[in-house]
């Protein structure tokens, strides 16, 4: 997790799982193109599904604070 803030995610390249819950029991495959938005304090995972490297841009956000990770 990663505390009160919202993680979204811009995958660029590549393709992967998305896991997340409190025992990661929730799953989706997310493609190139896609969003992914993650709420405040949800305990998620992200496993590379393909033969290619996973490129992704992530928001993060919640209060005051807004990072950005290229």
């Amino acid at each position: 997790t990663h505390g009160r803030l919202d993680s979204i995610f811009y995958v660029q390249q590549g393709v992967f799982e998305m896991q997340w819950g409190e025992s990661l029991e929730n799953k989706a495959v997310v493609n190139a193109g896609d969003f992914v938005a993650i709420p405040a304090n949800t305990k998620h995972r992200e496993k590379n599904m393909g033969d290619v490297e996973v490129v992704f841009i992530v928001a993060r956000s919640g209060g005051k604070d807004f990072t950005v990770l290229c």
